[in-house]
């Protein structure tokens, strides 16, 4: 029986482009080319707490309503001193405003951190000494020859059987993932998915291990815990 390759090759052919179609136009289809999100970096006021803008604010007015009750007990005031009580009064109805809107700014910022965040090496050491939780996401054999101190490994491509890893970690607290670099995607991928877990403070560390080591920062291996 003779084999005709030609006809093999044009029902491949067609096979693989059907296929291609169905899989392009079914919602469940499988995507053939990876989508990265974009993070955007955060800034440092979500690393490092500003001054209490709000706290300064209300000793401000405290400061300015004790100076015009002061005043207001004196029988007779001059043209002068009333002014000075108008002025008063208006700083406090502007300082009024400033509070609220320092409140809605914070409740944007909150609003807005809705996705991982990226981060240098310096927010990273920030977050490691203010003691945010460090997850490696490279896979168990890298993690063993070294990682940040105290970081659990969840490694991406292994992420079920470890997910149990993820108990003790409540969804409010600060969470860095990492893996080797800038070169490595396994951390934006964990941050992605932890995200849509509902854990709404992920860091990803984009300088990952090798930035953490030139950098000369602590680090432990599997056999210094033995």
């Amino acid at each position: 029986m003779k084999i005709d390759l030609k006809k093999i090759f044009l029902v491949l052919c067609l096979s693989s482009i059907v296929g291609l179609i169905f899989n392009n136009f079914n919602p469940a289809g499988i995507s053939l080319i990876r989508e990265e999100k974009t993070l955007s970096f955060a800034s440092d006021s979500l690393i490092i707490p500003e001054i209490n803008y709000v706290e300064k604010e209300i000793a401000d007015t405290i400061e300015i309503t004790t100076q015009s009750e002061n005043i207001e007990n004196v029988e007779t005031l001059s043209g002068e001193l009333e002014d000075t009580i108008k002025q008063e009064e208006t700083k406090l109805i502007n300082n009024e405003n400033e509070i609220s809107n320092n409140d809605e700014d914070q409740k944007f910022e909150e609003e807005i951190f809705n996705e991982p965040k990226a981060i240098n090496l310096e927010q990273a050491f920030i977050l490691f000494n203010k003691g945010a939780k460090f997850i490696d996401a490279r896979e168990e054999f890298d993690y063993q020859e070294g990682y940040i101190p105290k970081a659990i490994n969840i490694p991406f491509y292994a992420f079920e059987e470890n997910e149990y890893k993820l108990k003790n970690i409540i969804k409010d607290e600060a969470i860095v993932t990492y893996c080797n670099g800038t070169d490595c995607d396994l951390s934006v991928l964990l941050g992605n998915k932890l995200a849509e877990m509902g854990y709404n403070k992920v860091f990803v560390f984009f300088g990952g291990w090798w930035e953490w080591v030139e950098a000369n920062y602590p680090i432990n291996t599997i056999g210094a815990n033995k």
